[in-house]
């Protein structure tokens, strides 16, 4: 509250914040609800139900697969794409959504948010780190869990029999098969194969991944996540910038320390070249990175470098809504990750600008992004007792 008024230049005498927050919390807005909830027409059932803790999308968990499909339906043919994406917040993406990350690739679909935490506790619970990394024997119930036969039929042979999907990228949709799966379809074909393959051997190592249940030309089924995005939780004000950049690192760390799946050099890694906060998702079991579309191997220090440019992309388009909360995301990643983000940051802007998912204003940046970052990341390298990780 006391930034909301600073930022809207509303001078607050100290005796009166106490009563100010107080009437804020839900307790008391409930008390009130005849007289605070917006219902001219009288169509809620419950007033004081209105004001509640809920996220984004929360509301799905009342709902059957059927019924989220039928509303997507419906919704698509009462209002158009750009309403619905800020309707949906993001949350629950409809056909023409844009990403709100430069390029970004739709991921595994959200369902249910997690069981009621504190704030502390829930916080806690989203960054905890998974145990370490392990190699398993070959042949081991591990090493094969994460690419397992699918369940069942994916009855999704057809786009046309869900004609909303649950979520969609720029080059990609998703369709929900039942309450543990969905269908990721890559809407230009290709062959998930490769994409599957570091999926199911990165998990094989504990590194958390969804599980892949099938892939098959252009489709890949996979579990259904639980939980936000690492975005959200953030936006919602469930992690704090530097709850998200620590995140960040810790994964980058943790998959920079497995063997390489092809390679054998010393310097080669598995890299996930698109690693972001909307491609992790905070579920039940911990953080989970989803999208590994453009996964490669090679220098460690090339995707972290590859991280920090795409939050300087958004950081640097003054018109983007999360511009600002991407310039302090980058300041908390870079602060953690420190001159590894500049060893390899031309390399991942040549390999960046040759994205054709990138629009031509996105490229045009790159150069201020870079700049940014190099910035950043020199202005730490000359504080007093800061050389960099």
């Amino acid at each position: 509250m006391r930034r909301i008024a600073a930022w809207l230049g509303v001078e607050v005498p100290a005796e009166r914040w106490a009563a100010l927050v107080e009437a804020a919390t839900f307790a008391a807005m409930r008390e009130r609800a005849q007289a605070l909830v917006p219902d001219a027409m009288g169509v809620l059932k419950d007033h004081r139900a209105f004001f509640r803790k809920g996220r984004s999308g929360a509301g799905g968990a009342l709902l059957s697969t059927e019924e989220l499909s039928r509303y997507h339906r419906r919704a698509a043919e009462m209002a158009p794409p750009d309403l619905l994406a800020w309707l949906h917040r993001g949350r629950w993406p409809v056909a023409g959504q844009a990403e709100v990350w430069p390029g970004a690739a739709v991921g595994a679909a959200e369902t249910v948010a997690p069981p009621a935490q504190s704030r502390d506790e829930e916080r806690r619970h989203m960054i905890r780190e998974a145990e370490p990394p392990r190699r398993a024997a070959a042949g081991s119930a591990t090493s094969s869990r994460r690419l397992m036969p699918d369940p069942g039929p994916a009855e999704v042979a057809d786009p046309g029999d869900h004609p909303a999907p649950l979520a969609s990228g720029r080059d990609a949709d998703v369709f929900v098969i039942d309450d543990r799966r969905v269908l990721r379809r890559y809407r230009e074909g290709g062959d998930v194969a490769a994409e599957a393959a570091v999926m199911a051997y990165v998990a094989s190592h504990g590194f958390p991944v969804p599980t892949v249940y099938q892939a098959r030309g252009a489709d890949l089924v996979m579990e259904r996540l639980d939980g936000p995005t690492m975005l959200s939780a953030f936006l919602a004000g469930e992690l704090d910038a530097t709850d998200v950049a620590s995140c960040l690192a810790d994964l980058h760390q943790r998959l920079h320390a497995l063997p390489p799946r092809l390679g054998e050099c010393d310097d080669v890694r598995i890299l996930h070249l698109d690693l972001h906060p909307e491609n992790v998702m905070l579920t039940s079991r911990g953080p989970v990175v989803i999208d590994w579309r453009n996964a490669t191997e090679g220098p460690a220090d090339l995707d972290v470098a590859f991280s920090a440019v795409i939050l300087a992309q958004v950081a640097v388009e003054e018109a983007h809504p999360l511009a600002s909360s991407a310039a302090t995301l980058l300041d908390a990643f870079i602060d953690r990750v420190g001159a590894s983000a500049l060893t390899a940051l031309d390399q991942a802007v040549a390999i960046r600008r040759d994205d054709p998912a990138l629009t031509t204003g996105e490229r045009e940046r790159l150069g201020a992004a870079a700049a940014l970052i190099a910035g950043e990341a020199g202005r730490r390298k000359a504080l007093p007792g800061r050389s960099g990780a």
